[in-house]
């Protein structure tokens, strides 16, 4: 089963107030040993909701960078996300609970410099 170990979380960047980018630093770590092209699914949930799939699909080979931006996110709002493998789509619970899925650090819109 494909994973997505510590060292492959990807780096979440402000874009604006209301849009951030996911970003992977190195594709090739995260395919490595796996299929040469994968698909990603990135679901975020505001503090104190559930999760929503962005409807997402990251798209990588071994040579390509591949990132996610987000929008529509509510000013001075924490929020949650998580990624899995496009397979394991349907293995993501409401509480966001899967073995496939790797946690991204909390963003939070507005506190960010």
């Amino acid at each position: 089963t494909p994973r997505l170990a510590s060292s492959d979380k990807p780096d979440v960047d402000r874009i604006s107030n209301s849009s951030v980018t996911v970003r992977w630093p190195s594709a090739r770590n995260i395919t490595s040993g796996l299929e040469s092209h994968y698909y990603y699914i990135v679901w975020i949930k505001a503090e104190g909701g559930s999760y929503k799939d962005m409807s997402k699909q990251l798209h990588t080979s071994s040579t390509d960078r591949f990132e996610s931006r987000i929008t529509g996110l509510q000013f001075n709002t924490h929020y949650s996300v998580k990624v899995a493998p496009y397979h394991q789509q349907n293995e993501l619970s409401e509480a966001g609970t899967s073995t496939g899925v790797t946690t991204f650090k909390t963003l939070c819109i507005g506190e960010w410099k």
